[in-house]
């Protein structure tokens, strides 16, 4: 059994074990410079002070489990959450896509709480992509990152605005044109206002497909092929829906609770610590 080095981190965000090796989970050009506790997460585009720690020496490193029986946890998921749909609120398409970004790192209930007076204040595409920054800036303040999330809502508006007369057009491609807008925003949008088939691949996601062993990719545009091959297309949205809402209330980032899980006897919890070790380290 391989075991861990004293460069093994563990990303503290995601709650994986990332890579044996600095080098492997933070760019080349820039690894010599940090620490293991000042370093560039590539799997999160920023610094985080604490983003990883490092792994004992001499603890046991799990290869990557790949789950063998697919349909049964894709069954039991939808089961245990039969509710659909996102809880970000909205009334178009627009709207929608206007709060997904405004979600980036932000819980939909805060985005929830913004939106009303972000749209209360400028009804249309053409209205916000008008609008005066600093306007935009002091409503969607309390979803943080305000000042890039500003400049990007009224970027994506004014093009709709000035180039595709606000209507946004049912298509990845069109949607993944638009400023501020990448591959988990469109399939939002495709999913939830449109009624496509789509896979979300968002933190929650990302962070289930591994450990329950959908993909043993942690690259969003991988996972989101991975799990458009192992998953019925009629399924996709469900799935993606489970997937969030199991992330959300059992399976969370840095203590999952496998004890109580409905998957334990299914799980191979890749990249989670034994619960004897997590124990040991709360105690110390």
């Amino acid at each position: 059994m391989l075991k861990y080095t004293h460069n093994t981190l563990h990303c503290k965000p995601c709650g994986i074990i990332r890579a044996r090796f600095l080098s492997d989970c933070v760019p080349r050009e820039v690894s010599s410079s940090l620490t293991a506790t000042t370093a560039s997460c590539r799997y999160h585009d920023k610094v985080y002070s604490d983003c990883h720690e490092p792994v004992k020496t001499g603890e046991a490193m799990t290869p990557f489990t790949q789950q063998r029986d697919v349909a049964r946890v894709v069954k039991l998921l939808e089961r245990e959450y039969p509710v659909r749909g996102t809880a970000l609120e909205f009334h178009d398409a627009w709207q929608l896509l206007t709060a997904t970004i405004l979600s980036a790192q932000c819980t939909d209930a805060m985005v929830n709480k913004v939106t009303p007076l972000l749209f209360a204040a400028y009804s249309s595409p053409c209205a916000l992509g008008h609008a005066d920054i600093l306007e935009v800036e002091a409503i969607v303040k309390p979803t943080g990152f305000y000042h890039t999330k500003a400049r990007a809502i009224v970027a994506e508006s004014r093009e709709l605005c000035e180039k595709w007369n606000s209507t946004i057009v049912p298509d990845m491609d069109f949607l993944t044109a638009l400023p501020g807008v990448g591959r988990k925003t469109a399939n939002v949008v495709l999913a939830h206002a449109f009624g496509r088939q789509a896979v979300v691949v968002d933190t929650h996601v990302k962070r289930l497909a591994y450990r329950i062993g959908f993909s043993s990719s942690l690259d969003p545009t991988r996972i989101e092929s991975d799990l458009m091959q192992l998953v019925k297309e009629s399924e996709w949205n469900a799935l993606c829906d489970a997937l969030i809402a199991h992330g959300r209330t059992v399976c969370n980032a840095r203590h999952p609770a496998c004890a109580t899980c409905f998957l334990a006897s299914l799980c191979p919890r890749n990249g989670v610590a034994s619960p004897v070790a997590a124990h040991k380290k709360d105690q110390a």
